[in-house]
């Protein structure tokens, strides 16, 4: 889908990923990731108490790669 949009938001071309299309009112098509702040939001609200300096990543499918971007924002390692 990425090919066909006019712009990606900066989260979409962080992840390289795309769930949400929004037209402007001139037209152009505008793709979001709305993945991050969702996890980022998961995150603050139910573990404020984890320790994000190092984390480990189980699976390499799309979604799981998702989470190294917020990770990343975060300053932690992934392993």
């Amino acid at each position: 889908m990425i090919p066909y949009l006019d712009q990606l938001s900066p989260a979409a071309s962080r992840v390289g990923a795309v769930n949400t299309v929004v037209f402007t009112e001139d037209g152009r098509a505008v793709g979001h990731n709305t993945d991050i702040a969702g996890f980022a939001a998961a995150r603050r609200r139910n573990m404020p108490h984890v320790d994000t300096g190092r984390v480990v990543q189980l699976g390499a499918a799309a979604p799981v790669r998702q989470w190294r971007t917020p990770c990343r924002i975060w300053v932690c390692t992934v392993s």
